[in-house]
């Protein structure tokens, strides 16, 4: 059932507070989602998963692992398949990754298996595949491709944190692993592309596609888009944001092809989290460099696009969304966010 009243989203201390809320609560959800699934599969032998992922909680070393999130969805699908032939290593590799300290703002290429098990690359392949993406498959950037990223990402995070601290240590919460992918060899072949992307069952990792060079300004854009995903996930990860069906589509400027609300709400929150960080990089962010010029005129465009989008969001939000108190507070901030202008 939709709550029957929600905080004012548009403060970002409040925001801040209730991300900061429910993403503990997902943290213990998940232990008791574990539970309940070592009660329904005794011949699973989770109880020391369960165990190892309380103590975990209880000494509140957080983020938990992306891959312990991907890790239940893991397990629940052999489980429903019958496929539990991989249960055991599963079992292992999820016990090792709840025990292993979580940095922040970790770096590694799609497949490394010196960062992840390649049951568990395959599997992350697999759940966003089922959104109808990445058909052609994924695979490593570059080598120099991915140099430039490593090199671009932490100046782009380094900008967000002088611009807006409170959101970059959401970020750091929300999204402690960053995936360098590019399209694989049957994507190449097909001309298929695809962007970036962030899940809710691989709850703490985003994916980019770095297979061409980018910009501390453009690199800026895609983090906050992707953690604004995240953000977004995380606030209604115990209720929905609309009562349309994912069968209703729209169309707007954001995508090619028609959303569903859900979808275009979540293309407005976006926007809204991107646009206040860009304006105040216009405004007093962009350090001075030969690349000055270049980077404002990027800056310049994105903020006007991200305006476009926004409009365009909105507009189809007010005519069609049935929504929710949570998705009326979520769609309320965006539209004050979005008029706010250049910060201070």
């Amino acid at each position: 059932m939709p709550v029957t009243s929600h905080p004012n989203l548009a403060d970002d201390a409040v925001l801040t507070a209730c991300v900061e809320h429910n993403a503990r609560k997902g943290e213990h959800d998940l232990l008791d989602s574990f539970q309940q699934l070592s009660n329904a599969a005794p011949q699973l032998n989770l109880g020391p998963l369960v165990l190892a992922l309380r103590q975990r909680l209880q000494a509140a070393h957080s983020p938990l692992s992306p891959w312990v999130y991907l890790g239940y969805y893991l397990l629940g699908r052999q489980i429903l398949t019958g496929q539990g032939d991989l249960l055991p290593r599963f079992h292992d590799l999820l016990l090792a990754e709840i025990e292993r300290p979580q940095p922040v703002g970790q770096i590694v290429e799609f497949w490394n298996p010196a960062r992840a098990d390649p049951a568990l690359w395959q599997a992350a392949l697999d759940l966003f595949q089922e959104g109808g993406d990445f058909s052609g498959g994924m695979e490593p950037p570059s080598a120099e491709v991915g140099d430039q990223y490593r090199t671009v990402i932490p100046e782009a995070r380094g900008l967000i944190r002088t611009l807006d601290p409170p959101l970059a240590d959401l970020m750091d919460r929300l999204q402690p692993l960053l995936v360098l992918c590019a399209p694989g060899s049957n994507a190449r072949f097909s001309g298929e592309g695809f962007g970036n992307a962030t899940c809710f069952f691989f709850r703490g990792a985003s994916l980019f596609n770095a297979s061409r060079p980018t910009n501390p300004i453009q690199m800026t854009e895609r983090l906050v888009h992707e953690y604004a995903h995240a953000e977004l996930f995380v606030l209604a990860q115990d209720g929905p944001l609309c009562l349309n069906g994912d069968d209703e589509r729209h169309s707007v400027r954001i995508r090619p092809d028609p959303r569903p609300m859900n979808g275009i709400l979540h293309a407005l929150h976006v926007v809204s989290r991107v646009c206040p960080v860009l304006q105040r990089a216009l405004s007093r962010g962009i350090p001075p460099s030969d690349a000055f010029e270049e980077l404002t005129a990027s800056c310049r465009l994105l903020i006007a696009q991200q305006q476009e989008y926004g409009a365009s969001s909105l507009a189809v939000i007010r005519s069609h969304a049935q929504l929710t108190t949570l998705g009326e507070a979520v769609v309320e901030a965006a539209a004050a966010r979005l008029a706010s202008g250049v910060p201070a």
